[in-house]
Parts: C-alpha cells; structure tokens; sequence
C-alpha cells in the first residue's frame, strides 16, 4: 500500500517501483490511497503512465483506514521530503504491518529496526518530480521480493512491528507522561510557594 501519492511522498518512485513489478512480479498489486494527490495528476504534472500500469487499485480519501490497512500486507513509505514523524508508519506498526521506507527525518527513529529504510540520494530528493532510473527503484523491489517470497521474513517482520509499537503506544506511555507532567506541576507549584 502506498498513501497519498504526491511528489514529496515519492509518487514517482513508487511509478518506477510498481513499472518494474508489473513485468518482474505481475502478481504483485499495489493498493494507492489517493487524498490530497492522485496519480492522474500525476501522470498529468511528470508524465508518469500510472494509466498504463495494470498492477495497481486505487481507492480515494478514506474517514476510516481499517479496511485498507486489513488489505495491507506491506506499506510502502518512499517519501523524499523530511518527515518529521510518519503517521502512517506509526498506524502499520501497530497493526503488525512491515513497512518499506526511506531513511528520511524521523522516519528511522519511528520505525527503528521494525522496517526496512532504504537511503535515497540528493539528487531525487532535490528533484522529486524526476522519474528515477530502474537502478534506483531495484532495493525497493528487492526489499519486497525479500519479505513476500520468505514468509519466515515476513512473520519476523510482523513481530518486529508489533515490538517497535510498544515505544509509541499510548497505554505503555502515558503514566511516564502523567509522571512528567506532575513533576513539572509540582516544580512549579514550589517556586510559586518560594516566590510568596
């Protein structure tokens, strides 16, 4: 699954990576959420043939993500822009969702070991709307060759995601939260009590 597929998020990335598959692994199919980008405006804006490609279903804006995450066997994230969190990463770790990602701003530090991060270079971070070279998009699909050919892979994968979201879960984090927050109440109850 691929979510909102615009330039920043690596739309056409995710083209080269999909162009390949269609050839190398048809039974393979991607599952496109469309929001705030779609792939027509894609193929529109940087000539990509999303049109042409036979492995892919798109689906439009979601207001509850269940039934596509239950569609999700692996998210893919090849987003170019410094994404300072990842929601969505997030999301599939909690549902035991491997997930292929770039190395990208906290994206390593969201998904620590749980994922696959795969590093991109300057320049398609400096030129999103380039279509990259198959030299470029060849880790994504070995990365998903890896984990859907080896079902021990995937299942490690799996256990690995549902471990990483404990660090993010809320139930585990909120009473080191509570914890924090009475502390700092308290810090400051005093220097108002010694301000008197």
């Amino acid at each position: 699954t691929f979510i909102n597929p615009g330039s920043e998020k690596g739309v056409t990335l995710f083209y080269r990576i999909a162009q390949i598959a269609e050839t190398e692994l048809p039974e393979l199919k991607f599952l496109v959420v469309e929001s705030r980008a779609t792939l027509a405006q894609s193929d529109d804006q940087f000539n990509t043939g999303f049109s042409k490609l036979s492995n892919i279903v798109r689906v439009g804006l979601q207001q509850d993500m269940g039934r596509v995450f239950g569609m999700t066997r692996i998210l893919l994230m090849p987003s170019l822009w410094h994404e300072s969190g990842g929601r969505t990463a997030i999301e599939a770790l909690s549902l035991g969702i491997p997930v292929i990602a770039t190395n990208r701003g906290g994206l390593p530090e969201v998904l620590g070991s749980a994922a696959t991060l795969i590093d991109v270079d300057a320049e398609l971070i400096d030129n999103p709307t380039a279509i990259p070279s198959e030299a470029r998009a060849r880790p994504w699909l070995d990365a998903l060759m890896k984990i859907m050919n080896n079902p021990g892979s995937y299942d490690e994968m799996q256990r690995m995601s549902l471990e990483q979201w404990k660090t993010h879960d809320p139930e585990q984090r909120m009473p080191d939260i509570i914890e924090r927050m009475q502390s700092i109440v308290s810090r400051k109850q005093k220097q108002v009590f010694h301000g008197c």
